[in-house]
């Protein structure tokens, strides 16, 4: 069996948020594998929903502060089934319009899978205590399409 070359983890430490948006990134993916009339057709993922800085969800984190990158981990209610579900519309959309690049995370494998195992077992359940969600900085990966002749 043919394994799938490595896809590099994303990397919360390696560049500034500050850096990134000079370049015009869009927290977490960076221009050429950010599809704007697939995102665009959804409301703003930082703008959606309320997102807190602690499990309990006490302390309430504004729209502003996401976009600056001031937050490492954050925290929501029922964020995963709905992320993995977007993943999967990605794969789809870059398929379809043979898109050049796509991020890392989503062309992960072991993510992809992860996520195909957590929607197999159900809705995730509504615990009361919020969901960590890991903020990191993803990268542009190729794909074959634009690589025909």
């Amino acid at each position: 069996m043919i394994a799938p070359a490595p896809v590099p983890k994303p990397s919360s430490a390696a560049v500034s948020w500050t850096r990134r948006s000079t370049h015009g990134c869009r927290r977490p993916v960076l221009p050429p594998c950010y599809y704007h009339e697939l995102s665009s057709s959804l409301p703003p993922i930082l703008e959606n929903r309320k997102y807190y800085s602690d499990k309990s969800m006490t302390v309430e984190i504004q729209p502003e502060q996401l976009y600056r990158g001031e937050f490492k981990r954050i925290f929501t209610m029922r964020y995963h089934d709905e992320h993995c579900l977007f993943q999967w519309r990605k794969l789809q959309y870059a398929f379809e319009h043979k898109m050049q690049f796509i991020d890392s995370l989503t062309i992960d494998f072991p993510h992809s899978k992860h996520c195909a195992d957590q929607l197999a077992e159900g809705p995730e359940p509504h615990t009361g205590l919020g969901q960590e969600i890991v903020l990191g900085f993803y990268h542009c990966h190729s794909t074959t399409f634009g690589l025909e002749k």
